[in-house]
């Protein structure tokens, strides 16, 4: 479970990696894909849960902005509730 102030977040979260994963699908580098992809897929598994997993969430999202050089995942999971604007 993510906690319900952050819901809205982690989805936008989320689309930001598939975006930067298309991005990646274009430039042919399909072990990055694969490994962007393979981390990307766990992420909801974390939203579904019934536990607190926003932490571990979070620390999923900066692993992969770090790995990625993406920061606009972690960025649009940290910014205030309801400010979200789509990219």
């Amino acid at each position: 479970m993510i906690r319900q102030e952050k819901s809205e977040n982690a989805l936008y979260a989320l689309q930001a990696l598939l975006v930067r994963a298309r991005l990646i699908a274009y430039e042919v580098k399909s072990k990055e894909l694969i490994a962007l992809l393979d981390c990307a897929e766990y992420l909801p598994s974390l939203i579904a849960r019934k536990t607190d997993e926003t932490d571990h969430f979070r620390d999923m999202l900066k692993g992969l902005s770090d790995r990625f050089s993406c920061r606009e995942p972690l960025r649009k999971f940290d910014e205030q509730t309801g400010t979200h604007h789509q990219s």
